[in-house]
C-alpha cells in the first residue's frame, strides 16, 4: 500500500515551521534587546563609581593637604571642600559635584590623630541612591610621639 500525501497535510506542516521560526526570533530579539539595555545600564553604574572613588580620593589628598599646612586645620566636623586660589579649604556644608555630593567628616582620636572619612553619595536612578566612603588615620607628623 502506498501512502498518498496531500497538500493539505504539507501546508499544516509549513504553518507550524513558520509559528517556532517566529517564536525562536522573537525570543532572541528579546534576550539580545534586554543583554543591551542590561549591559549599558552596568556601563553607567561602573562610570559613576569610578567617579564617586575618584572624588572621594580627592577628597581624602585635600584632607592630607590641609594636615601638611597645618594639624590645627582638621577640626572634628562635617564639612565639604572649597578649591580657592588653588589651595584646600574646608566648606561650611557638604559640596555637590555635578550629581555627587561629597561629605568629608573629622573626627579626634587622640591629640595627634584625626580620623578623615569622605563619603561620596550620588542617584543612579530615583529611588536607588549608592555611595562610596573611604577613611584614612591622619597623624601629626611635625610632632615627635613616643
Amino acid at each position: 500500500m502506498q501512502k498518498v500525501s496531500s497538500s493539505t497535510d504539507r501546508r499544516g506542516f509549513s504553518l507550524i515551521e513558520a509559528i517556532l521560526t517566529i517564536a525562536v526570533f522573537g525570543f532572541l530579539v528579546t534576550a539580545l534587546a534586554g543583554g543591551y539595555a542590561a549591559g549599558r545600564a552596568s556601563a553607567s553604574a561602573a562610570g559613576f563609581r569610578t567617579r564617586a572613588v575618584f572624588l572621594a580620593e580627592e577628597g581624602l589628598e585635600a584632607a592630607r593637604t590641609l594636615r601638611n599646612q597645618n594639624f590645627s586645620n582638621l577640626p572634628d566636623g562635617t564639612y565639604g571642600l572649597a578649591l580657592v586660589g588653588g589651595i584646600w579649604h574646608l566648606a561650611g556644608a557638604p559640596e555637590t559635584i555635578d550629581a555627587f555630593t561629597r561629605r568629608l567628616t573629622i573626627t579626634t582620636l587622640s591629640a595627634g590623630r584625626r580620623q578623615v572619612t569622605v563619603s561620596v553619595g550620588w542617584s543612579e536612578r530615583p529611588g536607588y541612591d549608592r555611595s562610596v566612603t573611604l577613611t584614612s588615620e591622619l597623624t601629626n607628623w611635625r610632632v615627635r610621639t613616643r
